[in-house]
């Protein structure tokens, strides 16, 4: 937890709410932040967290599994979460609706083709953040969509030459 959120006095209470929104579309059984770490511990995930003032996002959630390990940041704005970072990539959205994450490597005309793919299937672009990767060149778009794609779209855009990874979730 950072900034503000890191001087409430029940930061407990904080991380097992975050845990249980981060585990509720993982789950099939009932799940509360009453009974959320227990969950976690019976999937072999272990809860912790750490305290700071120097962040501009207000939390921040490592998951690490086998295939791979992803830190995601965020902040409380009024009573909105906001994500503001996935790994290194700076990006700013509301984790709400179809959202379509798509890695690629930045030079220009990426986000026209991927765009470009989505309107073939008429499928709408409500919002985009894009943020970048200076070190290795890579970026991460993140698009909210009003339909949910089919899996050919999704296939369509991984086989742009310059996308390296895409992934669709409804949140």
């Amino acid at each position: 937890f950072y900034g503000e959120l890191s001087e409430q006095k029940d930061v407990e209470f904080l991380l097992d709410v975050s845990l249980a929104a981060i585990l509720k579309h993982t789950v099939a059984e009932p799940l509360n932040f009453v009974n959320s770490r227990k969950v976690a511990k019976s999937r072999g995930i272990t809860v912790g967290h750490a305290l700071s003032m120097q962040n501009e996002c207000d939390m921040k959630v490592k998951a690490v599994t086998e295939e791979c390990d992803i830190t995601v940041s965020g902040k409380l704005v009024g009573e909105r979460v906001i994500i503001c970072e996935i790994n290194e990539f700076k990006v700013e959205f509301v984790p709400v609706g179809n959202l379509l994450f798509v890695w690629h490597t930045n030079v220009p005309g990426v986000i026209g083709k991927v765009a470009t793919e989505l309107g073939k299937h008429n499928i709408n672009i409500s919002f985009m953040s894009v943020g970048g990767n200076k070190e290795t060149e890579e970026q991460l778009m993140v698009l909210k969509v009003d339909l949910i794609p089919e899996k050919s779209v999704i296939e369509e855009i991984k086989r742009i030459e310059e996308v390296r990874k895409v992934t669709f979730m409804v949140l």
